[in-house]
């Protein structure tokens, strides 16, 4: 039952089949958009309080964290 209100309060869920999980390897890929944009757009959807290690990553992975806060227009 716990886990269950858990989820109610959760925005992301990341599934696995592949060995995401198992293998310590969050890979994001997608033939029509560059890596750099793929990147920021997830950092700007992590959590800035109280990441978790996936938020942590995927923050790091900028070349500045600052540029989570710079607007970005598509």
């Amino acid at each position: 039952m716990r886990a269950i209100e858990e989820m109610a309060g959760m925005d992301v869920l990341c599934s696995e089949k592949t060995g995401t999980f198992t293998m310590n390897r969050l890979t994001v890929f997608n033939r029509n958009m560059d890596k750099d944009i793929v990147v920021l757009l997830a950092a700007r959807a992590a959590r800035g309080e109280n990441q978790d290690a996936i938020d942590a990553a995927i923050v790091n992975m900028l070349a500045d964290p600052k540029e989570v806060k710079i607007p970005l227009f598509l």
